[in-house]
């Protein structure tokens, strides 16, 4: 299932699950992590040029390289912080937190959660920022294991569906938000928004409407 605001920040270059390359000093090519950084920090777009950062990150972390890695999530967080897009901005991130996550920085990840979740407040489209408030719980829920805070903003993703006009849309946002449960460990609760996820698909008139939601699901 692919997210609709997933979609949006996938055009802009922007990828949430980065896996790095498998070298530790390098690429595939031989480029090195040195030369990769800088290649990064040339990329004009600011939410790629987050992404790249983060990426390179990664690879610098599993190279034993602390400083190095520091210092290009440092910059991601600047680059994140030039992004326009409120969508990207959120998306760059909550991406930026889980790897804060990941190296067990949490000062790190509160600093760009909290960026994440005023970048997603700004969100006009209420499907999207559904989407992303519930991005933002998963990375508390999943990466920094809060789940008082994970609760609280699956419930704003939750509040964000009512927001939105017509049953397939809603749909899609309600499977959307029982996916983010289930990340959470929540399977009660993504069990619910699935069959209610199922009965607003059922609920549309229109049979080619209809099975592309229930397809959705």
């Amino acid at each position: 299932m692919l997210y609709r605001g997933l979609t949006v920040v996938a055009l802009a270059g922007v990828c949430f699950c980065l896996t790095g390359c498998p070298s530790s000093s390098g690429d595939g090519d031989g480029v090195s992590l040195q030369q990769r950084y800088a290649d990064a920090q040339a990329i004009v777009s600011p939410n790629v040029r987050a992404s790249a950062l983060i990426d390179v990150a990664r690879d610098q972390h599993i190279a034993g390289d602390v400083n190095g890695a520091t210092q290009s999530l440092s910059d991601a967080f600047a680059a994140a912080g030039e992004t326009d897009d409120a969508v990207a901005k959120s998306h760059a991130f909550n991406t930026l937190a889980a790897a804060q996550a990941e190296f067990g920085s949490k000062s790190g990840a509160d600093d760009a959660l909290k960026e994440a979740r005023k970048a997603a407040s700004g969100i006009g489209d209420a499907l999207i920022r559904s989407e992303q408030l519930g991005m933002i719980a998963v990375t508390y829920g999943a990466k920094l294991d809060e789940p008082n805070k994970a609760t609280a903003y699956l419930k704003q993703a939750n509040d964000a569906i009512g927001d939105i006009l017509g049953e397939q849309l809603k749909s899609e946002a309600t499977i959307a938000l029982a996916y983010s449960y289930h990340q959470v460990g929540d399977a009660d609760q993504a069990k619910q928004l699935t069959e209610d996820a199922t009965e607003l698909a059922n609920s549309i008139a229109d049979p080619g409407s209809r099975a592309d939601a229930l397809a959705n699901i």
